[in-house]
């Protein structure tokens, strides 16, 4: 979960900012994708190595990330873009 203390936001936003301005130098998701599987390894090591808690975790922090994401930015477009361009069929209209 995403929400976290003020105070924390305030100690890693600056350190995400300069991380994000470096990464969108090339825009490329390969270095995206580079850059959270190393800080997901940095959490193996620095827990110990591999052990199932921390593979665990790490796909929990990973359907977190995704079900935030989904739930915040894709679905709410894709609703938009429903209502501007219309559903593909019958079926949208029943399932929204």
């Amino acid at each position: 979960m995403p929400y976290i203390k003020k105070e924390r936001r305030e100690e890693l936003d600056g350190l995400i900012e300069n991380l994000s301005e470096e990464l969108r130098k090339t825009n490329s998701v390969g270095d995206y994708n580079y850059t959270i599987t190393l800080l997901l390894h940095k959490l193996i090591i620095g827990r110990g190595g591999i052990r199932y808690v921390s593979i665990n975790d790490i796909n929990g922090i990973l359907t977190g990330v995704h079900d935030e994401i989904n739930e915040n930015v894709f679905i709410p477009y894709e609703r938009k873009k429903l209502l501007e361009n219309g559903p593909v069929s019958e079926l949208d209209q029943e399932n929204s």
